[in-house]
């Protein structure tokens, strides 16, 4: 288990909220951001100094798409 943070983006850009999270891995880490994403623009998973992602709402679809996603470092 690791302590992940996921921290929500605004229209422009910035962040505008923070949450800690402890998951057993980083796809747990970015199922918990996905649930998030719904009030948000955008949201990202970092894990200490690595970011881990970023996931993008897709409003015109009403569903939710990947950006991007590291490599495991």
């Amino acid at each position: 288990m690791h302590w992940y943070r996921i921290y929500s983006i605004g229209p422009d850009d910035h962040f505008t909220r923070g949450e800690a999270i402890y998951c057993p891995s980083d796809a747990e880490a970015l199922a918990a951001a996905r649930r998030m994403l719904s009030n948000h623009t955008a949201v990202e998973v970092w894990q200490g100094t690595r970011k881990v992602g970023r996931l993008l709402a897709d409003r015109q679809r009403s569903r939710f798409v990947k950006a991007a996603m590291w490599a495991f470092g």
